[in-house]
């Protein structure tokens, strides 16, 4: 690519992905594309570190041009889905062979609740291993502009865009990719693991519901347009091949585009003012506190204020006690009762003791969870342990059974009063093939102890010696 003459603002406000990233593929949402590119764009050009970045649903909801109130629940699963996402990296290691190696992309910090009365915002950080590919790049990158993709509702446009944008020049009117129809069809439809799907195995189904809607998209919402011509052997189609060309007659309203979204970007995030009253598409009109402080008779914005400003639970708890106050002894003005209530923490400590006894049932629990969690892996350590286990029995002469039932007779007092059959018939038998053969270098290493194995394939140590009821838990 010949070097970008744009200033250094412009750059800032590109955004840059090496070309690595974008041929590490997964299946995504359109929200997951959105929450990435957005990550993507806070990335100055002069960064050495990621920062952790915040965003707010509603300034979401308002870049991407969205009225739909289901997509504050779109965006947390896509959030959720980020989180979980691991992307295979390529490299080769020191003997030159050509490997890859599984890193999880972003780290997400998110709400539990969406109707909880609180601004709802996002905190989202790349992994710090990902900084060859996004910081300081000097090589082996493609820039495009946001502007460019904020139209993009469909999730394959997404992907053949940049594949175009990796292909373009700027010094080019076009270009002309070329694809075998069964690799272009394994690049794009994959499911979240990056595999393959069998969706349209039929070329002409791949044409109908992927080519063709993407070219529409691309040509009505983007800064590039696309011509194909489908390549022949026989009868058979056997290559598709894109000619690419950039989309003069959308230019001018992407440009329009950037410079409202540069205004609206310089507009604080931290909203500190509260409006007087929600809007009739808020979510917050189904937050339950929000509902009975206004069946309660508390006026709308008093009831939003209340809301915005407190926890949920919290006012929840605040007017059950406050409605058994009011049994006992009837208030002349019931709402008012509870608005000085809330702030005023009366209920504060009963709420506090509510808690912090659902904390610790919530922590139990997670505890227990985590407990079963270990205990199905354990279950797969041990069929696999034994398949090993079985290797080296079948591989057993007179002389390393002997030694196998030496370390085998060290395991216990037991053991030492067993005889050699009914040592062979138990399980130390194969406790002492483990020993022998690790002795000498031979048996596998992760599945000598469940600690190495948990080490190995989840990088943790886990015990269940710590815990008064014997469950498995995290130790340093």
């Amino acid at each position: 690519m010949k070097k970008n003459k744009k200033t250094q603002e412009q750059r800032d406000l590109l955004i840059a992905q090496s070309n690595d990233l974008v041929r590490a593929r997964y299946s995504t949402s359109i929200w997951e594309k959105r929450l990435f590119i957005e990550m993507l764009q806070h990335i100055k050009v002069k960064d050495k570190e990621f920062k952790k970045t915040r965003f707010y649903y509603t300034n979401l909801l308002k870049t991407y041009q969205s009225t739909s109130n289901d997509d504050y629940r779109k965006i947390s699963q896509a959030a959720e889905a980020l989180g979980r996402k691991v992307m295979f990296l390529r490299y080769v290691s020191e003997n030159g062979e050509r490997r890859k190696v599984s890193e999880p992309v972003v780290k997400v910090d998110m709400p539990e609740e969406l109707q909880d009365g609180h601004n709802k915002y996002l905190e989202l950080k790349f992994n710090d291993v990902l900084k060859p590919l996004l910081l300081q790049l000097s090589k082996n990158y493609f820039l495009y502009d946001k502007a460019n993709i904020i139209g993009i509702r469909k999730k394959y446009t997404f992907d053949f865009y940049e594949i175009f944008k990796k292909a373009e020049w700027e010094s080019k009117n076009k270009v002309v990719v070329k694809f075998e129809i069964k690799k272009l069809r394994d690049l794009i439809l994959v499911d979240i693991k990056g595999n393959p799907t069998n969706q349209y195995k039929k070329t002409n189904d791949f044409e109908r519901y992927v080519i063709k809607p993407t070219q529409q998209e691309i040509e009505k919402q983007t800064d590039l347009r696309f011509t194909y011509e489908k390549k022949k052997k026989g009868n058979k189609v056997v290559e598709i091949w894109f000619t690419v060309y950039k989309n003069r007659k959308q230019n001018s309203k992407i440009r329009e585009n950037t410079i409202k979204q540069q205004l609206t970007s310089k507009i604080s995030q931290d909203q500190t003012t509260t409006p007087k009253a929600p809007t009739p598409n808020n979510p917050i009109h189904n937050n339950q506190a929000y509902q009975k402080l206004i069946d309660i008779g508390v006026t709308i914005p008093t009831a939003y204020e209340l809301v915005q400003s407190h926890d949920t639970s919290y006012i929840l708890t605040s007017i059950q006690q406050a409605q058994k106050a009011h049994h006992t002894n009837k208030k002349m003005n019931f709402a008012g009762f509870i608005i000085s209530c809330i702030k005023q923490g009366t209920y504060k400590k009963i709420h506090e003791k509510k808690q912090a006894k659902k904390t610790k049932e919530h922590t139990q629990q997670k505890k227990q969870n985590f407990h079963y969690k270990i205990m199905d892996i354990e279950n797969t350590y041990q069929k696999e342990r034994n398949y090993y286990i079985d290797l080296f029995r079948d591989k057993l002469n007179e002389e390393t059974t002997a030694e196998a039932i030496k370390r085998a007779r060290t395991i216990s007092k037991r053991v030492e009063e067993m005889t050699v059959e009914g040592i062979k018939d138990s399980i130390y038998f194969g406790m002492g093939i483990v020993t022998y053969f690790d002795e000498i270098g031979k048996f596998p290493k992760e599945f000598v102890s469940f600690d190495n194995y948990m080490q190995k394939n989840h990088n943790i140590k886990v015990s269940r010696h710590n815990s008064n009821n014997g469950w498995y838990e995290i130790v340093n």
